[in-house]
Protein backbone atom coordinates (compact mmCIF):
# COMPACT_ATOMS: atom_id res chain seq x y z
CA UNK A 1 0.00 0.00 0.00
CA UNK A 2 2.89 2.39 0.75
CA UNK A 3 4.13 2.15 -2.82
CA UNK A 4 0.88 3.34 -4.37
CA UNK A 5 0.02 6.94 -5.10
CA UNK A 6 -2.19 9.13 -7.24
CA UNK A 7 -1.30 9.94 -10.83
CA UNK A 8 -2.47 13.54 -11.03
CA UNK A 9 -2.24 13.73 -14.81
CA UNK A 10 -4.49 10.73 -15.47
CA UNK A 11 -6.40 10.87 -12.18
CA UNK A 12 -5.89 7.25 -11.17
CA UNK A 13 -4.00 5.20 -8.60
CA UNK A 14 -0.64 3.86 -9.76
CA UNK A 15 2.39 2.02 -8.45
CA UNK A 16 4.85 4.84 -7.75
CA UNK A 17 7.85 2.50 -7.43
CA UNK A 18 7.34 1.26 -11.00
CA UNK A 19 7.28 4.91 -12.16
CA UNK A 20 10.41 5.84 -10.20
CA UNK A 21 8.69 7.88 -7.50
CA UNK A 22 9.86 7.08 -3.97
CA UNK A 23 8.17 8.66 -0.97
CA UNK A 24 10.34 9.72 1.96
CA UNK A 25 8.12 7.81 4.39
CA UNK A 26 10.52 7.85 7.33
CA UNK A 27 11.16 11.60 7.17
CA UNK A 28 7.44 12.30 6.78
CA UNK A 29 6.68 10.09 9.78
CA UNK A 30 9.34 11.82 11.88
CA UNK A 31 8.07 15.24 10.82
CA UNK A 32 4.53 14.32 11.86
CA UNK A 33 5.80 12.96 15.20
CA UNK A 34 7.71 16.18 15.87
CA UNK A 35 4.65 18.30 15.07
CA UNK A 36 2.46 16.19 17.33
CA UNK A 37 5.02 16.44 20.15
CA UNK A 38 5.20 20.22 19.74
CA UNK A 39 1.43 20.45 19.84
CA UNK A 40 1.25 18.36 23.00
CA UNK A 41 3.97 20.40 24.67
CA UNK A 42 2.26 23.66 23.76
CA UNK A 43 -1.02 22.35 25.18
CA UNK A 44 0.71 21.27 28.41
CA UNK A 45 2.45 24.63 28.71
CA UNK A 46 -0.85 26.48 28.27
CA UNK A 47 -2.47 24.28 30.93
CA UNK A 48 0.40 24.83 33.37
CA UNK A 49 0.44 28.58 32.74
CA UNK A 50 -3.32 28.82 33.23
CA UNK A 51 -3.05 26.84 36.47
CA UNK A 52 -0.33 29.20 37.70
CA UNK A 53 -2.45 32.24 36.76
CA UNK A 54 -5.39 30.81 38.70
CA UNK A 55 -3.18 30.21 41.75
CA UNK A 56 -1.93 33.79 41.55
CA UNK A 57 -5.51 35.09 41.33
CA UNK A 58 -6.44 33.02 44.38
CA UNK A 59 -3.46 34.40 46.31
CA UNK A 60 -4.54 37.94 45.41
CA UNK A 61 -8.11 37.23 46.54
CA UNK A 62 -6.87 35.89 49.89
CA UNK A 63 -4.52 38.83 50.42
CA UNK A 64 -7.27 41.31 49.57
CA UNK A 65 -9.65 39.60 51.98
CA UNK A 66 -7.04 39.68 54.75
CA UNK A 67 -6.29 43.33 54.01
CA UNK A 68 -9.99 44.22 54.15
CA UNK A 69 -10.36 42.42 57.50
CA UNK A 70 -7.31 44.20 58.87
CA UNK A 71 -8.68 47.60 57.84
CA UNK A 72 -12.10 46.88 59.41
CA UNK A 73 -10.68 45.68 62.72
CA UNK A 74 -11.02 48.18 65.59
Amino acid sequence: MAQFGLDLVEGRVRNNVEHGVLEPTMSKTKMIQVRVCRGVLEYVCVCVCERERERERERERVLCALWDRALRAP
